[in-house]
C-alpha cells in the first residue's frame, strides 16, 4: 500500500509530464567562424596560380535550404516517464555566423594560402573576371555533398529517466571537389574527400568556453576536409611545376629576345614571365632585367593602353574608397605592364591603406628599382622603414 508522500510524488510526476509533454525548445547557436577565416577581400593575389570558383551548396533538406547558414542540430537533453512520455525537449541548432558557401570557401582560402599557394577567389560578378585566364592556372571547383554538426549523448540507466543530456559536439563534412587546368573543360582531378573531428578532452581543457569549442571542432572538419584535397590532388606540386616550366621558358625567351636587341619581344617576354612568378626571387629577377632593359633603352618604354586603361579605373576606383577593387586594377595594369614604376608605386600606397604592409612594401621596393632616380624616391624608401616597422 501507498504511502501520501508516495502518492505525493506519483501525481506530482504525472502532472508535470502531462503539462511538458511534447515540450520542444530550439536554441540557435552561432559559431563565430569569420573571425578564424576571413573573407576573400583579405587574401588577394597578385598572381594567384590557383583560382578557387564559387562553392556550390547540393543539401537539400528543408532546413538547409531555407536557412543557408544552418550547420546542423543535437539534442542537448530529453526527460522521459517510465521510458514512455516524453517530457521536455532542448534541442542546440548550429549555425555559421556566414552562409555554408562562403564558409567553405573562405577556409579553402586558408588552407591554400597556408600550404604557401599563391590563390584568389573569382566569382562569377567580380571585376577579377576580367583576367585572361593562364595556362599555368589551376581551377579549383567545390561542392558541398553535407555538413552535420551534432553531438554524442549519455543517458541515465534509471527506471525515470530524468535527462539525457549534451556529452560532445561531432561535425562532419563531405565535399566533391575538381581541378582543372585553365581553358580545359577536362578536371586533372576530381574526388570526394571528407572530414571529421570531435570535442575531446583536450580540447575542453584548452578552451573552456563552449563557443570557442564549437568554432574549433567545425573548423577542424572543415580543415581537414581541404587537407585531403591538397593532399589527393597534390594542387601544391601541380601548381608550382606548371608556374616554374613557365617561368623559365619565358624569361629566357625574354633574355634571348633581349640579346638580340629585339626591346618589344623583351618586354613582351618578360611581362610573360611577371604574370607566371610564382616567388618574390622570380619576380625581383623580371623587375630587374626590366629596369636593365629600360636603361639601355634609347626611348622611354611606353605604357601600352590597356595597362592604362586598367590605372585610371584603379585611381578612380581609390577615390570612391574602393580599396581592393583598386588593388586587383593595378595588378591588371602590371601584368600588361610590369615596368610601370608609377603603378608599383600607387598600388603600394593603397595596399599600406589596407594595412597590408609586407606587400605594400614589396611594391614599394620594385618602383625603387625601377625608378632610382625618381623624385619620390627618398620617401618611398622611408615609407618602407615605417611599414617595416608595423609589419612587426
Amino acid at each position: 500500500m501507498k504511502t501520501n508522500g508516495q502518492w505525493a510524488v506519483i501525481v506530482t510526476l504525472g502532472v508535470w509530464s502531462l503539462l511538458s509533454a511534447g515540450c520542444v525548445t530550439n536554441h540557435k547557436v552561432e559559431l563565430l567562424l569569420s573571425e578564424t577565416y576571413p573573407p576573400p577581400a583579405q587574401v588577394t593575389a597578385p598572381h594567384p596560380g590557383i583560382i578557387l570558383s564559387q562553392v556550390e551548396d547540393t543539401a537539400q533538406s528543408p532546413e538547409y535550404i531555407g536557412t543557408p547558414s544552418y550547420l546542423g542540430e543535437g539534442l542537448e537533453n530529453f526527460g522521459l516517464l517510465y521510458l514512455v512520455l516524453v517530457m521536455r525537449n532542448d534541442y542546440n541548432q548550429y549555425l555559421a555566423d556566414t552562409p555554408r558557401v562562403d564558409l567553405i570557401r573562405n577556409v579553402g582560402l586558408s588552407k591554400l594560402r597556408g600550404a604557401g599557394l599563391s590563390v584568389a577567389f573569382r566569382p562569377a560578378h567580380s571585376v577579377q573576371k576580367e583576367n585572361t585566364p593562364s595556362p599555368t592556372q589551376l581551377l579549383v571547383k567545390a561542392k558541398i555533398r553535407s555538413i552535420e554538426v551534432t553531438n554524442t549523448t549519455w543517458t541515465l540507466p534509471l527506471i525515470i529517466v530524468w535527462g539525457i543530456r549534451y556529452d560532445a559536439l561531432i561535425a562532419n563534412v563531405t565535399l566533391e571537389c575538381q581541378v582543372l587546368k585553365a581553358g580545359n573543360p577536362e578536371p586533372i582531378w576530381e574526388g570526394t574527400v571528407h572530414g571529421k573531428s570531435e570535442e575531446t578532452d583536450e580540447i575542453k581543457k584548452q578552451y573552456p568556453k563552449g563557443e570557442d569549442r564549437q568554432r574549433v571542432v567545425v573548423g577542424q572538419a572543415l580543415e581537414q576536409a581541404w587537407d585531403s584535397i591538397l593532399q589527393q590532388s597534390r594542387l601544391k606540386e601541380v601548381s608550382l611545376r606548371l608556374r616554374s616550366d613557365a617561368f623559365a621558358e619565358a624569361f629566357k625567351n625574354a633574355e634571348q629576345a633581349e640579346a638580340g636587341t629585339d626591346k618589344s619581344m623583351a618586354l613582351t617576354g618578360y611581362a610573360r614571365a611577371y604574370t607566371v612568378s610564382d616567388t618574390d626571387d622570380q619576380t625581383l629577377s623580371v623587375i630587374k632585367a626590366l629596369a636593365r632593359l629600360h636603361r639601355t633603352a634609347q626611348d622611354k618604354m611606353a605604357l601600352p593602353e590597356e595597362a592604362r586603361r586598367f590605372g585610371v579605373q584603379a585611381t578612380s576606383l581609390v577615390e570612391k574608397q574602393r580599396y581592393d577593387e583598386a588593388i586587383v586594377r593595378y595588378d591588371q595594369a602590371l601584368d600588361v605592364a610590369p615596368w610601370w614604376a608609377e603603378g608599383h608605386f600607387n598600388r603600394s600606397l593603397v595596399e599600406a591603406s589596407q594595412s597590408r604592409y609586407s606587400e605594400a612594401a614589396a611594391s614599394m621596393k620594385l618602383f625603387l628599382l625601377l625608378a632610382p632616380q625618381s623624385p619620390d624616391a627618398r620617401a618611398a624608401q622611408d615609407k618602407i622603414y615605417e611599414w617595416e616597422l608595423e609589419k612587426k
